[in-house]
Protein backbone atom coordinates (compact mmCIF):
# COMPACT_ATOMS: atom_id res chain seq x y z
CA UNK A 1 0.00 0.00 0.00
CA UNK A 2 2.91 2.76 1.07
CA UNK A 3 4.13 1.69 -2.27
CA UNK A 4 1.13 2.37 -4.07
CA UNK A 5 0.90 5.81 -2.42
CA UNK A 6 4.56 6.77 -3.21
CA UNK A 7 3.99 5.78 -6.58
CA UNK A 8 1.12 7.66 -7.55
CA UNK A 9 2.72 10.92 -5.53
CA UNK A 10 5.21 10.25 -8.18
CA UNK A 11 2.97 9.89 -10.90
CA UNK A 12 0.77 12.67 -10.06
CA UNK A 13 4.10 15.70 -9.57
CA UNK A 14 5.33 14.04 -12.71
CA UNK A 15 2.25 14.23 -14.38
CA UNK A 16 1.49 18.24 -13.40
CA UNK A 17 5.44 18.83 -14.50
CA UNK A 18 5.17 17.72 -17.64
CA UNK A 19 1.80 18.93 -18.73
CA UNK A 20 3.61 22.80 -17.76
CA UNK A 21 6.56 21.78 -19.84
CA UNK A 22 4.55 20.13 -23.08
CA UNK A 23 3.78 24.26 -23.23
CA UNK A 24 7.22 24.44 -24.17
CA UNK A 25 9.23 21.64 -24.79
CA UNK A 26 7.40 18.43 -26.47
CA UNK A 27 10.59 16.31 -26.19
CA UNK A 28 11.63 17.39 -22.37
CA UNK A 29 8.21 16.55 -21.09
CA UNK A 30 8.32 12.82 -22.89
CA UNK A 31 11.90 12.52 -21.55
CA UNK A 32 10.58 13.56 -17.89
CA UNK A 33 7.98 10.69 -18.18
CA UNK A 34 10.60 8.11 -19.59
CA UNK A 35 12.67 8.96 -16.32
CA UNK A 36 9.66 8.63 -14.02
CA UNK A 37 8.32 5.57 -15.59
CA UNK A 38 12.00 4.18 -15.31
CA UNK A 39 11.87 4.97 -11.41
CA UNK A 40 8.97 3.62 -11.19
CA UNK A 41 9.70 0.51 -12.21
CA UNK A 42 12.64 0.49 -9.96
CA UNK A 43 10.54 0.92 -6.92
CA UNK A 44 8.64 -1.72 -7.98
CA UNK A 45 11.74 -3.74 -8.28
CA UNK A 46 12.00 -5.48 -4.56
CA UNK A 47 8.17 -6.09 -4.64
CA UNK A 48 8.89 -7.92 -8.06
CA UNK A 49 11.36 -10.12 -6.15
CA UNK A 50 8.82 -10.97 -3.42
CA UNK A 51 6.84 -11.96 -5.67
CA UNK A 52 9.05 -14.15 -7.47
CA UNK A 53 10.33 -15.85 -4.40
CA UNK A 54 6.24 -16.96 -3.15
CA UNK A 55 5.61 -18.09 -6.66
CA UNK A 56 8.67 -20.35 -6.48
CA UNK A 57 7.79 -21.44 -3.12
CA UNK A 58 4.42 -22.47 -3.73
CA UNK A 59 4.80 -23.84 -7.31
CA UNK A 60 7.31 -25.90 -6.73
CA UNK A 61 4.93 -28.71 -8.17
CA UNK A 62 4.35 -26.73 -11.36
CA UNK A 63 6.75 -27.87 -14.15
CA UNK A 64 8.79 -24.93 -15.33
CA UNK A 65 7.43 -25.27 -18.85
CA UNK A 66 3.86 -24.29 -17.67
CA UNK A 67 4.73 -21.51 -15.76
CA UNK A 68 7.30 -20.04 -17.82
CA UNK A 69 4.96 -19.05 -20.12
CA UNK A 70 2.41 -17.26 -17.79
CA UNK A 71 5.59 -14.83 -16.49
CA UNK A 72 6.60 -14.25 -20.49
CA UNK A 73 3.80 -13.08 -21.19
CA UNK A 74 2.97 -10.93 -18.32
CA UNK A 75 6.18 -9.21 -18.70
CA UNK A 76 5.03 -8.83 -23.03
CA UNK A 77 2.19 -6.91 -21.71
CA UNK A 78 3.67 -4.67 -18.69
CA UNK A 79 6.23 -3.77 -22.04
CA UNK A 80 3.75 -3.27 -24.10
CA UNK A 81 1.43 -1.04 -21.92
CA UNK A 82 4.53 1.43 -21.11
CA UNK A 83 5.15 1.46 -24.40
CA UNK A 84 2.31 2.22 -26.04
CA UNK A 85 1.43 4.82 -23.32
CA UNK A 86 4.58 6.35 -23.99
CA UNK A 87 4.07 6.87 -27.33
CA UNK A 88 0.52 7.51 -27.37
CA UNK A 89 2.04 10.40 -25.47
CA UNK A 90 4.64 11.98 -27.66
CA UNK A 91 1.58 11.80 -30.47
CA UNK A 92 2.54 8.79 -32.47
CA UNK A 93 -0.84 6.59 -32.35
CA UNK A 94 0.19 4.48 -34.99
CA UNK A 95 3.38 3.41 -33.36
CA UNK A 96 1.35 2.76 -30.32
CA UNK A 97 -0.70 0.88 -32.29
CA UNK A 98 2.08 -1.28 -33.74
CA UNK A 99 3.53 -2.00 -30.39
CA UNK A 100 -0.05 -3.49 -28.90
CA UNK A 101 -0.36 -5.47 -31.81
CA UNK A 102 3.09 -6.58 -31.53
CA UNK A 103 2.40 -7.29 -27.69
CA UNK A 104 -0.42 -9.64 -28.51
CA UNK A 105 1.36 -11.69 -30.66
CA UNK A 106 4.48 -12.03 -29.17
CA UNK A 107 2.19 -12.89 -26.04
CA UNK A 108 0.55 -15.56 -27.82
CA UNK A 109 3.80 -17.00 -29.36
CA UNK A 110 4.38 -17.29 -25.60
CA UNK A 111 1.52 -18.74 -25.52
CA UNK A 112 1.61 -22.13 -27.46
CA UNK A 113 3.74 -24.29 -24.99
CA UNK A 114 0.32 -24.08 -22.65
CA UNK A 115 -2.09 -24.48 -25.68
CA UNK A 116 -0.31 -27.83 -26.34
CA UNK A 117 -0.17 -29.04 -23.43
CA UNK A 118 -4.06 -27.89 -23.16
CA UNK A 119 -4.38 -29.39 -26.64
CA UNK A 120 -2.84 -33.05 -25.43
CA UNK A 121 -4.99 -32.97 -22.30
CA UNK A 122 -7.91 -32.92 -23.84
CA UNK A 123 -7.49 -35.34 -26.68
CA UNK A 124 -6.08 -37.53 -23.25
CA UNK A 125 -9.58 -37.10 -21.87
CA UNK A 126 -10.95 -38.63 -24.99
Amino acid sequence: MELLIKLAALSLCVSAVAALLRKNDDALALLLLLAAVLVGCAMLLPTLADLFAFCERVLTGLPLALFVPVVKATAIALVARFSCALCADAGQGALAALLATAGAVCALVCALPLMEALLEMVEGFL
